[in-house]
């Protein structure tokens, strides 16, 4: 029995779903089906693959999940561990390190054996990390490295999740003006997903992390337009988080702009985040506040 075909019967057991309601919903008759599901010699098209899906009722990143045996797809679960393993309060440097080169040379040896970008890109990404907790200038070959996404990037005309994730990763290493001309592009690319409320969320969360970094990096200027760039975005009515970011960097960039020097909506977005129980929230507005102030 072949992956795909595998996948597609144990979700169809599981549903209790007929064979002949996904045969009659994807015009793919029984026999194809049996056949697929137990060798790879059945032909299917792109479009009764997704039409089987949706008889089946899940979505393609759920098919994928249930195929890879319940867990993440092996580019999805090393991204997810490079950034566990940077952020992890209990490892030592040394431990973050030694785990970020265990993911690196995951990474490598499915890169050599598929080729697929991404996880040339993971690699470059965990180069990045690792030289971010070793505090080392970058040399030569990391800037060749990150040069290397930068030229991936500044080729994007429609950004996916995939390339919002790579850029937040990566930011920190890239160049100030590169830096504003990609941005450019994301916030061009915005209207087309205005009715796709996640990626809006996720690009909202990423020029966020642009403004902590003109605060850690005391840009003034910086932190004054990627502000800019926050207003631009129409939230969803339910995005409560994303409402009290907007107002605590709206308070950074008043400060900055020595239009209010009481903080005023940063208090007040840090007082929400205690009332709405978000300890890390709380924390990470109190670190940039502090920051703030040394500009």
């Amino acid at each position: 029995m072949n992956d795909i075909g595998a996948t597609l019967e144990q979700i169809r057991i599981m549903k209790g779903i007929t064979v002949t309601s996904i045969a009659k919903g994807s015009n793919y008759s029984r026999t194809n089906y049996y056949k697929l599901i137990r060798t790879n010699d059945a032909d299917m098209m792109t479009k009764t693959f997704f039409a089987m899906l949706d008889q089946l009722t899940v979505t393609l990143d759920e098919f994928e999940y249930i195929k890879a045996h319940n867990q993440l797809p092996p580019f999805e679960r090393w991204t997810r561990d490079m950034q566990q393993a940077f952020n992890n309060p209990k490892f030592s440097t040394t431990d973050k390190v030694m785990a970020l080169q265990q993911i690196k040379q995951q990474a490598q040896t499915e890169y050599e054996g598929s080729h697929i970008t991404k996880f040339r890109h993971l690699v470059i990404m965990v180069d990045l990390f690792m030289n971010r907790l070793q505090a080392s200038p970058m040399g030569p070959a990391l800037k060749k490295e990150a040069a290397e996404i930068s030229k991936y990037l500044a080729k994007v005309n429609t950004w996916t999740h995939y390339d919002i994730v790579l850029f937040s990763n990566t930011m920190f290493a890239i160049p100030d003006a590169i830096q504003t001309s990609l941005l450019h592009s994301v916030f061009k690319n915005k209207d087309n997903y205005q009715d796709y409320p996640a990626l809006i969320s996720e690009i909202f969360m990423f020029t966020t992390n642009l403004v902590i970094l003109g605060i850690q990096r005391h840009q003034p200027h910086q932190v004054h337009d990627r502000v800019m760039n926050l207003k631009q975005l129409t939230l969803q009515p339910d995005a409560a988080l994303e409402r009290i970011i907007l107002q605590f960097c709206e308070g950074l960039d008043d400060y900055l702009s020595k239009s209010d020097l009481t903080m005023t909506k940063c208090t007040t977005a840090i007082q929400m985040t205690q009332q709405l129980g978000m300890p890390k929230w709380t924390a990470l507005f109190n670190n940039v506040l502090d920051e703030t102030k040394k500009i």
